[in-house]
């Protein structure tokens, strides 16, 4: 893996726990799926991530009750431009497992219902890059297991204010949720 990107998603990391505070959200709400959309824009100057079982997005902290699962983060080359998106999430540990990729939306939704189960396979820490029309495996904070499809992707570079350019990157995915652990859905 790219140093540069070893040193994006570690500096990230730190900003958003550093940046957090302990108001978080509840407990689980019941909820096993879902459509949902993640970005990278900051909320109170916090950092946000997508909670499984929450099913929602959570502030990033080191503190709450309910940690997210996933972040998305913008993906860059050496040069600084912005080649699209991937996911981070566990910090460092593995999280990702890349089950099916097509560039035909109805085969990757098709794949993504029918995977009823998996076996325990490698994984990776991040998700990158992070594009339309994957599946992947995503291990939880709790070591249980969710599958998402990634419906489409966005990052560019905002400068439409010129002294302080921002970047932003968004993923909006289906998600299922197995909160028993088990590695069937």
């Amino acid at each position: 893996m790219n140093k540069t990107y070893i040193k994006l998603y570690a500096s990230v990391f730190v900003l958003f726990v550093i940046g957090c505070d302990s108001d978080s959200v509840g407990p689980e709400s019941g909820t096993t799926s879902g459509r949902s959309t993640l970005t990278t824009e900051l909320v109170n100057n916090q950092g946000v991530g997508f909670s499984f079982v929450k099913g929602d997005t959570v502030v990033v902290s080191t503190s709450a009750i309910v940690k997210p699962d996933i972040f998305v983060l913008i993906q860059r080359n050496d040069d600084g431009e912005i080649l699209g998106v991937f996911l981070g999430g566990r910090t460092f540990l593995p999280t990702f497992s890349l089950k099916y990729a097509s560039m035909n939306s109805d085969s990757a939704k098709m794949y993504f219902q029918n995977l009823k189960e998996f076996s325990d396979s490698t994984y990776s820490e991040l998700a990158i890059p992070a594009t339309q029309n994957q599946v992947w495996v995503v291990k939880t904070t709790d070591d249980e297991y969710a599958k998402i499809l990634i419906i489409s992707t966005s990052a560019y570079d905002d400068n439409s204010n010129p002294s302080a350019p921002t970047s932003y990157g968004e993923v909006t995915f289906d998600w299922v949720y197995q909160p028993s652990g088990e590695r069937k859905f």
